[in-house]
């Protein structure tokens, strides 16, 4: 089973909504839910990410990227808190340690982006040309 987490900015979330909807409709398992947590999310906000719902997100989000056989990172859209690029840390590392595929979507807007060696400017490109649909078996 091909796992994937999406690592994005919350400003995108209804975007990335849509390409999770597009990835499982090709067979793909996406572990990544933060999209879908507006609830959870307006509550971390409110108490400045000091609190028990923001400590859970975090928890949440690193077991789905430890999950993953495939993390992808979009940029698309700058980051209103920070916290993609602390995903974009963890599935570099991942990727040197576990060789995990790591897919970089959208403008490089920090050095360690340039880590990532698959790069695809949008979401389209990458649909057409990096996501095969999964027929259930890893290559």
């Amino acid at each position: 089973m091909l796992l994937v987490y999406i690592g994005a900015s919350f400003t995108c979330g209804e975007r990335i909504k849509l390409m999770a909807i597009e990835l499982e409709n090709r067979g793909y398992t996406v572990l990544s839910k933060w999209f879908d947590l507006d609830y959870f999310v307006e509550k971390a906000w409110d108490k400045n990410f000091n609190g028990e719902v923001a400590e859970t997100i975090a928890r949440v989000d690193l077991s789905q990227i430890l999950q993953a056989n495939l993390i992808v990172i979009d940029s698309g859209d700058l980051s209103s808190t920070g916290g993609y690029h602390v995903e974009t840390g963890m599935a570099i590392m991942l990727a040197f340690f576990r060789h995990i595929r790591v897919v970089h979507i959208g403008p490089r807007n920090n050095i360690f982006q340039k880590l990532i060696a698959e790069h695809y400017d949008t979401w389209e490109h990458f649909l057409n040309v990096g996501v095969p649909i999964y027929r259930g078996e890893l290559k």
